[in-house]
């Protein structure tokens, strides 16, 4: 029995050594496929692209001229002349305090001013006579003018007006609250413009300059604009470096103090040869080399590196529109290596 199986055992080993003979015999290796039929790679065929480099930030918009006025001195509101959303001119009465506010002293520079302006009224006509002398008259204008300045300075102290005309944007006061001296009261804003500030890096600051264009975003509304200054110092506080912006509004579209996203156009080419930089062996900061398919060969061609937008690179010499990209597959071949192309 033992015999019997050991036979059986040994019949079927030859017939499987056998077998494995006639198989290798058969079976070629894949660098033997890749010698005689050459490397799988795939291509890609370049063609002209627009290519733009473009920096996201996120900023406040706010009125290109926008202006709080404060209280002068501390008091009750008497009353409010306008509400937020109104248009007023430059110098338009925008609230009132009291007149007897002993801090402003809006009734003593009053009637001082009344009274030194009939007192030079009287002394010009008098000297018009000839009854006082050209320096008398100086010495009574003189006083003229400073009352009147003083009662202009009371005045502004209770009669709130606009600094210039623009919109009523905020009013964080009601009639009857109690103000301290330096209290915000008005705010007007300048809507048809806005401006915005951005910090940009050091490696940001070379594509950035003023004139190039950019996009104020905030739900689905858009205002064009462009960067108005680039500073050359860098803030200590922000670690980045300032940049200036002015935005149209046209019909008052947005309002002042929203956050949106700032886009900045840096660069832009409507027609650039731009390969990703997977495809691309670097060998120095503006230089590399890709392999392109030339007579079913792998040619290298070493290129000059462009700008990046991070993922690609614009190639400014070495490949032109109509070269095949060989995209996959590179690691495996080398300069005239005979490819063979499985998918274009």
């Amino acid at each position: 029995m033992n015999f019997r199986v050991l036979f059986m055992i040994t019949i079927t080993a030859i017939a499987i050594i056998s077998c494995s003979n006639e198989n290798n015999n058969e079976f070629r290796t894949i660098q033997q496929i890749n010698d005689e039929e050459g490397i799988p790679v795939r291509v890609r065929k370049i063609d002209h692209q627009p290519f733009s480099i473009n920096y996201n930030y996120n900023a406040h918009l706010t009125g290109i001229k926008e202006s709080t006025v404060n209280a002068m001195v501390g008091d009750r509101i008497e009353s409010i002349k306008v509400n937020v959303g109104d248009y007023v001119e430059k110098d338009q009465l925008l609230l009132k305090l009291p007149q007897d506010n002993p801090q402003g002293q809006y009734l003593q520079a009053k009637a001082a001013y009344n009274n030194a302006k009939s007192m030079y009224e009287r002394m010009k006509t008098i000297y018009e006579a000839g009854g006082i002398s050209g320096q008398d008259l100086d010495q009574v204008e003189t006083n003229y003018i400073v009352s009147k300045a003083n009662y202009n300075s009371a005045a502004k102290s209770i009669r709130v007006t606009a600094p210039f005309a623009g919109y009523v944007t905020q009013i964080p006061v009601v009639e009857t609250e109690s103000v301290h001296p330096g209290d915000p009261l008005v705010t007007i804003t300048v809507l048809d413009r806005f401006k915005s500030r951005v910090w940009a890096t050091e490696e940001e600051l070379d594509d950035l300059r003023s004139g190039s264009h950019a996009l104020a975003k905030w739900r689905g509304q858009e205002l064009i604009g462009q960067v108005t200054q680039v500073s050359r110092t860098l803030d200590p506080l922000r670690q980045g470096f300032i940049v200036n912006l002015e935005f149209n509004n046209p019909g008052d579209v947005m309002i002042s103090g929203l956050q949106a996203g700032i886009d900045i156009y840096a660069y832009a080419q409507d027609r650039a040869i731009v390969i990703e930089r997977q495809y691309i062996h670097i060998t120095c900061p503006e230089q590399g080399y890709v392999y392109v398919l030339h007579n079913d060969q792998a040619n290298r061609r070493d290129v000059s590196l462009g700008r990046t937008d991070g993922l690609r690179f614009e190639i400014i010499e070495g490949l032109i529109a109509g070269d095949m990209l060989i995209t996959e597959g590179t690691n495996a071949i080398s300069d005239g290596s005979t490819i063979r192309v499985i998918s274009n």
